[in-house]
């Protein structure tokens, strides 16, 4: 199993089977989970805040392509903190996991 959420305002934990912290900056952080070969899943956490609200921290998860569904039960929950939600992947212990940041820039 993995877990993926926002801590802090400026750091994507990621716990279970892998652990690392990252920090995204303004970017957003990007978890990929499996492979393209076996299946998988990508995880995007993103710390949002607009203007006069307290920041909280954002995730998605998304399939690898078109017509590959995720191998494995995929659950969003409010982490513990409060400012965060958390994806949860039912993954085996042994699944491959990166993670990188992409920049991100909202259309003008």
């Amino acid at each position: 199993m993995i877990e993926v959420y926002g801590y802090s305002d400026d750091l994507v934990e990621i716990r279970g089977s892998y652990r690392e912290e990252f920090g995204p900056g303004k970017g957003v952080g990007v978890v990929h989970i499996g492979s393209p070969a076996s299946g998988g899943c990508v995880v995007r956490c993103w710390y949002a805040k607009f203007s006069g609200q307290a920041g909280v921290w954002a995730v998605s998860v998304e399939q690898l392509d078109e017509d590959i569904p995720i191998p494995w039960p995929v659950r969003i929950e409010v982490y513990s903190s409060g400012y965060s939600t958390k994806a949860i992947v039912e993954c085996p212990d042994g699944t491959p996991v990166s993670h990188s940041v992409e920049q991100w820039e909202p259309d003008a």
